[in-house]
């Protein structure tokens, strides 16, 4: 038998982009249920850095100040290329709310979202796994699988998940927030297009003899890109782009496992490539590494869907199009964007011209996208910009973890004229 749950919205996939929908909605007094079919927060990822605009976002939800709270503070991003330092750009010379990044792991930014959520009295419906769409005139039926783990095995214990039970879900508007390998997108029938070139990163995130300083490093030498983020208590993430293998896709997964025991990739992610990486690649000291606390090998393709509705389904975030890591664009902007969908929601629902108006917003989204993915063609050196940071204009602005306004005008501090499409006002 079906357990039948009904709500006016229903968000597939709890990782940062689903749970500011989801919260956004809640305080704006819309019903919302939110799934997942992984069993809690991640434990690691690749998402990183939180720029000013998505602290604008989350003071507008009332908690900026707990994230501000567990996050190391960035005043300036250092580009280099193979050997020296090309440019120095400082946000702290900004006249904006948060002149800095604010950079803390994914994991902790999700435990924030989640118990704010809490706070809302949404929960999340973890181990809920999407079996089966039903599109109907008004809404979605979406058949979902609860899921228990049980353990198995004697000499060597592991768990696998079992169907507890079939429930179904009807709602009035479905967000598609599950992620690069998204499942849901598969089931509405929406393609992918590529959009550029897929680009593979080494990342190891260590422990080192010395405090970090407030900025972020990036190297663009010999067309690879290199980049050294600050964390608290001495941390630091390096991320090397590499060329001459292809991983699967697979290796954009979720991880919920808190301690790394075993990594595969030897030969890409062993200490002995890593400081042949940090002494080939990194044009600055990076201090002595004291140990390695996580390693991982991810794929970003780039690439956008086609299309961005199917029926009262919307994709959102990595389900609708990713970038590559080091801007750190997928995160902040599939934050805004949730969070001016959300809105757009809240202020539509109940109305004919709903999905008319979302299409809108939707089609800008695209505008900004595809201006991410050309930058070169947006942007204009000036006389007075250096020879290589205009040669090299394109993939120095996409390095940058800013967007918007705040990107036109770290622009402007290169002699970079930079012209981005406007978003409409959701």
């Amino acid at each position: 038998m079906f357990g039948k749950k009904n709500s006016d919205v229903l968000i597939v996939g709890a990782g940062p982009i689903g749970m500011v929908a989801a919260l956004t909605l809640a305080q704006s007094g819309v019903r919302a249920n939110i799934i997942d079919k992984a069993g809690k927060t991640c434990a690691r990822s690749n998402a990183l850095v939180i720029n000013p605009a998505s602290l604008e976002a989350f003071n507008r939800l009332g908690f900026v100040d707990r994230i501000l709270d567990q996050s190391f503070r960035v005043e300036q991003v250092v580009i280099y290329d193979e050997s020296q330092i090309r440019e120095t750009i400082r946000l702290s010379d900004l006249g904006i709310a948060y002149p800095y990044l604010a950079i803390l792991p994914q994991s902790v930014l999700e435990d924030i979202l989640e118990s704010e959520l809490s706070k809302e009295g949404v929960s999340i419906l973890w181990n809920h796994r999407a079996t089966h769409i039903n599109h109907m005139i008004n809404g979605i039926e979406l058949e979902v699988d609860r899921l228990v783990e049980r353990s198995i095995g004697y000499a060597v214990a592991h768990s696998e998940k079992l169907v507890d039970k079939t429930l179904s879900f009807t709602t009035k508007l479905m967000l598609v927030a599950d992620g690069y390998n998204s499942l849901l997108r598969k089931w509405l029938r929406i393609d992918t297009n590529t959009v550029g070139e897929t680009r593979q990163f080494a990342v190891f995130e260590v422990e080192t003899d010395s405090y970090p300083e407030k900025e972020i490093r990036i190297s663009l030498g010999n067309g690879l890109e290199t980049v050294q983020y600050p964390m608290v208590g001495g941390m630091s993430r390096l991320n090397f782009q590499f060329e001459g293998a292809e991983l699967p896709s697979e290796y954009r997964n979720k991880d919920t496992i808190p301690v790394q025991t075993h990594f595969e990739q030897e030969e890409l992610l062993g200490d002995k490539h890593l400081h042949e990486l940090i002494e080939d690649r990194c044009p600055w000291d990076t201090g002595y590494i004291n140990r390695v606390i996580w390693r991982t090998a991810v794929p970003f393709e780039l690439r956008k869907a086609n299309i961005l509705r199917e029926g009262h389904a919307l994709l959102l975030g990595d389900a609708a199009r990713s970038f590559g890591p080091t801007g750190m664009a997928s995160v902040n902007l599939g934050i805004q964007e949730a969070e001016k969908l959300a809105y757009s929601v809240k202020d539509g629902l109940g109305q004919s011209e709903l999905l008319t108006q979302l299409d809108r917003l939707l089609e800008d989204f695209e505008l900004k996208w595809d201006a991410i993915y050309q930058l070169g063609n947006h942007s204009r050196p000036f006389e007075m910009a250096e020879t290589w940071t205009a040669a090299n204009r394109e993939r120095l602005l996409q390095s940058l973890p800013v967007n918007g306004v705040t990107l036109e005008r770290l622009a402007s501090q290169l002699f970079i004229h930079l012209v981005m499409p406007e978003m409409v006002d959701a």
